[in-house]
């Protein structure tokens, strides 16, 4: 990963989808849905740099 990645926000976007889809919409976390999580987080990592520097 790179070294300048905000990995706060990364995070967020690793728990806050799995978060969302099973405490708002009462839907079970499967493996089809973790490995398209996975590929959006990856295409999402390189927005993720210097992000959280933002005010």
């Amino acid at each position: 990963m790179p070294a300048a990645l905000d990995l706060d926000l990364a995070l967020d976007l690793l728990v806050g989808l799995t978060q969302w889809r099973v405490l708002n919409t009462g839907r079970t976390v499967d493996d089809a849905y973790v490995e398209a999580t996975s590929e959006l987080i990856i295409q999402a990592l390189p927005f993720c740099l210097g992000a959280g520097d933002r005010s």
